[in-house]
């Protein structure tokens, strides 16, 4: 089942089946390099110029609880935008310019610190 978003938000409710399901950076990096152009932007022309209510909606909820699952939908969506925002603002095009597509970037964290 679709989640359903908060009302303010329900017409982004058709982007939930591109953005809304996905757990991972990972997973919006590759649905990102596999989507049209036109579908980028439609989705970046929605939500966009409405990303500071939807902070601002989210963050009247408990960081350190789960999100209601309304919420959390609209939350994947912001997280969606992220990786729509180079391909419009930037590249141009929904991968990235000379690398195979579809691809995959691998991040690992070091904290500095040494283990013996």
């Amino acid at each position: 089942m679709t989640p359903v978003l908060p009302p303010a938000f329900a017409d982004l409710e058709p982007f939930l089946a591109t953005w809304g399901h996905l757990e991972s950076a990972e997973q919006r990096y590759l649905v990102r390099q596999q989507s049209s152009m036109e579908d980028l932007r439609s989705f970046y022309d929605a939500i966009a110029p409405r990303i500071e209510a939807v902070l601002d909606h989210l963050d009247h909820h408990p960081v350190d609880q789960p999100l209601p699952p309304a919420e959390d939908a609209l939350f994947r969506l912001a997280l969606g935008l992220t990786e729509v925002v180079p391909a419009i603002e930037v590249q141009g095009e929904p991968g990235v310019p000379f690398m195979r597509t579809p691809h995959v970037v691998s991040m690992q964290w070091h904290d500095g610190t040494t283990k013996d």
